[in-house]
């Protein structure tokens, strides 16, 4: 093809004047658009994550001028959400310009732009034309990745060249004449292979387009011209991208599902109705469901994917095979499993490992069969998809759970398309769009790239706008599923750094009324240990969304009224809900919401007895919070418990985690003056930590500690000098590498600029400096040490924070009180030891230094003559079983 017959071929092609009419039928080779799909002036934006755009075709890179004004228009009145599309349409500048290297693929690539940026503006106009802006699992949504592959392989095309060994004669020999031919010859027929395909693709989306949505839709409908959206063969060929990729799950056999998210999907996907023959379709060859899949309102037709055990009348989680036929057994039992498994034990080792096999064998035995059901019966790509995607969630495989949903979404916006007003469809799509929400949201967390993130949280926005009419009428009927959506769009908004800020204030209110609508399903339903989950899971999610300090809202009274509603679930539906419970207090924790010893210790064992049955799985939360034991009891000075607790972390941690969790204990081992232990400990940690200076400077200050504690004055002084100097060298740096914002928005405790164990070497150097007689040094670190620690306390923000500034200053007060009592400043000292013994005397110590400053405080009151106060105190101080320093 000659680059005459390209632009012939465009020009053709290109008449942008017409409009969809079923004389275009055969007009194969033409491209129209369609006007009438456009949005108008006053539509709002839904609120999105932010997206750099761009606007206007990027300056130095030269195109034609009908390829620039094309750009120009879509970006301009492109939407202001992540998706596909863009990427697509913003990497086409740097398309031409990479094609534009040779004169062959230049003539290629326009061509293939021009068809391109027709291609884009198509779909956005029928997207424009849709309810929600940039909703999933529409055309427009499903195709624009496949584009972006074409985009991709054309690229890939015109750099073609012949194999390694053909592609010299010899070392100093350039190719050949017929060589060089033969190139451009592969190459031009791919490129113009790929530019015939993506003209034929675009035909069959105008084709669907204007059957289902074109003004002669209605004419069309129920007749042969009419051609479902799920008919375009991109979608076939993205579904068997899915199914042709090697599954190999045996590399991590043990990894069990999260039960809330699996328990959450099938809520959704088992409310959906299908035509009731469904199920003897699946157990007899073939079937022809369109009789059925007629948009009739009613249930006599139809029955909830959920309800089939009492067709097959199978109560067992695994089912042998009763039709004969793996696929068809693995796509039953997959919906059995979903279904039976808030029965499964899974503390149970045995039992949990014959689900995960289950699982496994399901999903390949589905993927075996499934290209040749999208292929061949498409009546029956409904009901296989959904457990396709069901089993797919089975095995954490959410992103290709989502390939196999969006068609379902699909179908069913077709129906409803074809029949408003029919409460079925409209309900089928409802519960497909907040079956695709959960696993949408799943694949984004899962996915770390911001730049491939897309909002969840629209297919949620549009299933509450479908079902508000249908709960306006019977809000009984509807409440539940309401204030599971509005729950679920709560969890969509929970990572504002891949969101709008405003959106948080989206997601609150929808979590305030979904927990008003779960408080009326309760109320209704006091024995229903399904109502308790659900309102315990809309104030568990109500209280992740709402600010940390509020006026009109008490985190820690609804945190707790969350727990005791999941715990009463439990009780009355033992199984895999208690992982609820945990999930509940591991978040509760993390937010320092939840700090009592017993509630951890109950997330604790479950995790605990989890692990056992699923080793590997909940290991990350178990040693959260075993982490968060270890600190509660260590801010209660309780130091053998929380030595005990980090023993348990060190050992079962995995390598780089278990160093961490020793250098932690090191400190532990001082304070609990175990110090040829702690000085042990450093020393083995010193050696592995020292690619880490932080580490590595905080493990010389305690060594450096211990020294002294064990009598070597002059091997502590020169451990704890290098600490501070490696600190201070560390701060440096750090300071640079932030603004003076950033630098105050830092927490100070567990921060990066101010380290904590930083003052803690500073106050114990200037103590063994007034020990050792260098008075004024002593003065000056100890008085610095104090300082710094006094600024950390500052700017503690939570409980756990300002409990556990109190006891850094402390401590630090201590060893200052020592300094100024050797330097003669008695009075300060005094001043200095009773600010010390006031932060810690509210709780019960075993702390040295809370011993120390007793003692301290005694021999005051001896010297200036108040001997019965100080006999007072030397009885307090005796009820301590530790030695002072």
């Amino acid at each position: 093809m000659t680059s005459g017959e390209i632009e012939d071929g465009s020009a053709h092609e290109d008449d942008s004047d017409r409009s969809f009419s079923s004389s275009d039928e055969n007009a194969t080779g033409e491209e129209e658009r369609n006007d009438a799909m456009s949005l108008s002036d006053d539509e709002v934006v839904p609120d999105c994550i932010e997206y750099k755009r761009m606007l206007n075709w990027p300056e130095g890179i030269s195109a034609p001028s009908d390829i620039v004004a094309q750009f120009n228009e879509i970006a301009a009145s492109m939407p202001p959400y992540s998706h596909p599309t863009q990427v697509m349409l913003f990497s086409i500048p740097d398309f031409v310009e990479k094609t534009s290297r040779t004169r062959l693929a230049n003539h290629y690539g326009e061509a293939f732009c021009r068809r391109m940026l027709k291609f884009i503006k198509l779909l956005l106009e029928h997207d424009r034309a849709s309810a929600t802006l940039g909703a999933h699992g529409t055309l427009h949504s499903m195709l624009s990745p496949q584009l972006m592959y074409s985009m991709e392989g054309f690229s890939n095309a015109y750099v073609y060249r012949a194999p390694v060994n053909l592609e010299y004669v010899s070392d100093s020999q350039e190719w050949s004449l017929v060589e060089r031919s033969a190139t451009r010859g592969r190459s031009q027929d791919l490129m113009d292979g790929l530019i015939s395909i993506l003209r034929s693709e675009m035909v069959a989306a105008k084709r669907i387009l204007r059957s289902n949505f074109g003004p002669e839709a209605n004419l069309l409908r129920d007749s042969e011209l009419q051609k479902p959206s799920f008919s375009h063969p991109m979608i076939g060929a993205r579904i068997d991208d899915v199914t042709n990729i090697i599954w190999d799950f045996e590399d991590n056999p043990t990894d069990f599902s999260d039960v809330g998210i699996l328990h959450s999907v099938f809520s959704f996907i088992g409310s959906i109705k299908l035509p009731r023959g469904w199920v003897d379709d699946f157990v007899a060859a073939g079937g022809d469901l369109s009789d059925s899949l007629n948009g009739q309102d009613g249930t006599w037709n139809t029955v909830a994917l959920g309800n089939v055990a009492e067709t097959f009348g199978i109560d067992e989680i695994d089912i042998e095979p009763r039709t004969g036929d793996p696929a068809k057994d693995a796509y039953i039992s997959t919906i059995f499993r979903v279904k039976r498994l808030e029965h499964l034990a899974v503390v149970d080792k045995v039992a949990v490992e014959a689900w995960i096999t289950s699982a496994l064998q399901a999903v390949h035995n589905i993927f075996d069969d499934l290209p040749s059901v999208v292929r061949n019966q498409l009546d029956l790509m409904v009901p296989k998809l959904l457990a396709a995607a069901l089993a797919l969630c089975q095995i954490n495989s959410y992103q290709p759970a989502r390939v196999m949903i969006e068609p379902v979404v699909l179908v069913f916006r077709d129906k409803l398309q074809g029949a408003q007003s029919s409460e079925t469809d409209r309900l089928n799509l409802i519960n497909a769009l907040g079956a695709l929400t959960i696993i949408f949201r799943e694949a984004n967390n899962s996915n770390d790239t911001l730049e491939e993130f897309q909002p969840a949280s629209l297919a949620a926005e549009e299933a509450i706008e479908l079902l508000q009419p249908l709960y306006e009428q019977d809000k009984a009927k509807h409440r539940q599923c309401l204030a599971a959506l509005k729950v679920e769009y709560g969890l969509c908004v929970l990572a504002p750094e891949k969101r709008k800020v405003s959106a948080l204030g989206d997601g609150k209110r929808a979590v305030k009324e979904a927990v008003e609508l779960c408080r009326d399903i309760f109320t209704n339903n006091p024995t229903s240990w399904e109502a308790k989950l659900l309102l315990a899971r809309a104030l568990h999610v109500q209280v992740m969304l709402e600010p940390h300090h509020s006026d009109d809202f008490d985190r820690r009274k609804i945190a707790k009224e969350a727990l005791d509603h999941f715990r009463d679930a439990i009780k009355m539906r033992p199984g895999p809900f208690d992982f609820r419970l945990a999930d509940a207090i591991h978040s509760f924790a993390g937010l320092h919401i939840i700090e009592s010893r017993s509630t951890l210790s109950e997330a604790e064992k479950i995790y605990e007895a989890a692990s056992v049955a699923s080793p590997g799985h909940f290991k990350e939360k178990l040693s959260e919070v075993r982490l968060w034991l270890a600190q509660f009891h260590l801010l209660r000075c309780n130091y053998e418990e929380a030595e005990g607790w980090m023993t348990k972390l060190v050992n079962g941690a995995n390598t780089s985690d278990g160093r961490r969790y020793r250098e932690e204990r090191v400190f532990l081992q001082i304070i609990s003056e175990k110090y040829k232990d702690a000085l042990n400990s450093a020393r083995l940690s010193e050696e592995v930590a020292r690619v880490n200076k932080r580490a590595n400077a905080k493990l010389l200050s305690e060594r450096g500690y211990c020294s002294w504690m064990l009598g070597d004055q002059k091997a502590a002084l020169c451990d704890l000098q290098k600490s501070i100097k490696m600190t201070e060298t560390i701060r440096k740096h750090a300071y640079r590498g932030f603004d003076h914002r950033s630098f105050w928005k830092r927490h100070p405790v567990r921060g990066e600029l101010f380290y904590d164990e930083y003052n803690n070497a500073m106050a114990w150097l200037g103590a063994l400096q007034s020990a050792m007689g260098d008075q004024e040094a002593a003065l000056r670190n100890g008085a610095e040490a104090v300082r710094l620690m006094r600024l950390s306390k500052a700017c503690c923000q939570t409980e756990a924070d300002i409990l556990s500034g109190d006891l850094k200053l402390a401590r630090v007060l201590v060893y200052w009180s020592a300094t100024l009592l050797n330097a003669g400043r008695g009075q300060e000292a005094s001043r200095s030891i009773d600010e010390s013994i006031e932060l810690m005397r509210s709780r019960a110590r075993s702390d040295s230094a809370f011993k120390t400053a007793l003692l301290m405080k005694e021999r005051m009151l001896a010297e200036d003559g108040k001997t019965s106060e100080a006999a007072n105190l030397e009885l307090r101080r005796m009820r301590f079983r530790t030695k002072a320093f």
